[in-house]
């Protein structure tokens, strides 16, 4: 009897460990590490320092919609269309940056309308869910399609050419003590993700 109440209390304790424990919180993680592991065994120079923070400016700009999305996932929702959306702002801000060709004002008038829009297509997409009580993977399905025909019907197909900002350069290519400046956006806007996830009481769920 004594054994089998010390069997159930260890169970217990095993039941209580994904409290501490879980593999959903360290599986993602453990997988990078392993293949981190096996690509650096396979060669050296993959865990250098500069390899390292190419990776890092790589990932950034995916890295930045991935934090928006995170927000919608955590709310119950899903949004497809934030690629499309991407490359239809993106579209019109070197449109607009050429038009003043790679002007200052041309780069700040780009990011403004590029916000603004990026908004509004938003709130006309969580309108839509909301008050139209249409699913978030339909909705955002069609928005797909809009954006992305939206984007292509913009440039009518082509190449947009002569996008010399120096700004932009500097955001993709530039660097502060070797690490690529995207990247650190890209870790600035999680840290200010987590303290607004963490401080508001709305953020909760």
């Amino acid at each position: 009897m004594k054994v089998k109440m010390n069997l159930y209390v260890y169970k217990t304790k095993i039941s209580q460990l994904p409290s501490r424990f879980s593999y959903e919180k360290v599986g993602l993680p453990l997988a990078i590490l392993i293949i981190s592991i096996i690509f650096g065994l396979l060669n050296p120079v993959f865990f250098s320092f500069n390899n390292v923070m190419n990776v890092g400016r790589q990932v950034a700009f995916i890295g930045l919609m991935a934090w928006g999305m995170t927000m919608i996932i955590i709310c119950g929702g899903i949004d497809l269309s934030v690629g499309k959306m991407t490359a239809l702002l993106s579209v019109i801000m070197a449109s607009i940056i050429t038009h003043y060709s790679s002007t200052y004002f041309g780069v700040a008038l780009a990011i403004i309308v590029s916000i603004f829009l990026g908004v509004f297509i938003g709130f006309l997409k969580g309108w839509i869910i909301g008050a139209l009580n249409i699913p978030p993977f339909i909705a955002t399905l069609a928005f797909y399609s809009i954006l992305a025909g939206g984007a292509l019907t913009f440039t009518s197909g082509t190449v947009i050419f002569g996008l010399e900002s120096d700004f932009f350069k500097w955001i993709g290519n530039g660097k502060y003590i070797g690490v690529p400046i995207s990247f650190m956006i890209m870790i600035l806007f999680l840290r200010s993700l987590v303290l607004l996830f963490s401080s508001l009481s709305f953020c909760y769920y």
